[in-house]
């Protein structure tokens, strides 16, 4: 079997959609295959039965009464009772549920019973834990030093002949001039770095 699941002595084979107990062939409707593969991916939830009939006949309008039937034709195929059920629970007026311990084939990974309330919970704790970081994530951001304003200066000097000397300073360096004013030097780096 390649990939699948299994309950009691039953394992359903999802790609040749097949349903055995053991070497035995359990013959099942289309639907009522369907039906199964619902009710056995989601062990313990209770699915409604406007869910199941949107999922078995989509875009089609049925009466309960089909659905009902299906899962007369499920549960004889696997032998579960209605009164004492050992694989589908109805809850009257509502839905379905499958109660069975299920597994799936290869990995014998069980898939754990989980409520619709615990989903909830855990996505809203996924949310709180996802809001948090991002909150957290933007107030280090804001809070983070900004860079000091960059200054540079100009200072023009007239000389002799009508000329101009320019000298500029900025955050990387400069010309620096000697007080007699014969000499000039290009500073590299800041005052006070190395």
């Amino acid at each position: 079997m390649r990939s699948g699941y299994q309950f009691g002595p039953f394992q359903i084979d999802v790609h040749e959609r097949a349903c055995r107990r053991g070497d035995e062939s359990i013959p099942l409707t289309g639907k009522a295959f369907d039906l199964l593969l619902l009710l056995v991916r989601d062990p313990g939830r209770t699915l409604l039965k406007s869910e199941l009939m949107a999922a078995l006949w989509p875009e089609t309008a049925v009466e309960e009464k089909n659905l009902t039937q299906t899962v007369f034709l499920l549960r004889k195929a696997l032998g579960d009772e209605t009164e004492n059920a050992s694989y589908i629970q109805t809850l009257p007026r509502v839905g379905y549920k499958f109660v069975a311990l299920v597994t799936t084939v290869g990995s014998q990974r069980t898939i754990p019973k989980v409520t619709s309330s615990r989903r909830w919970r855990w996505l809203a704790a996924a949310a709180v834990l996802i809001g948090s970081l991002a909150a957290g994530w933007m107030v280090w951001r804001y809070r983070q030093p900004k860079p000091p304003e960059q200054l540079a200066y100009r200072l023009q000097l007239d000389v002799a002949e009508g000329g101009r000397l320019i000298i500029g300073a900025g955050p990387s360096g400069g010309i620096a001039l000697s007080p007699d004013g014969k000499t000039a030097a290009y500073i590299v780096g800041r005052a006070g770095k190395s």
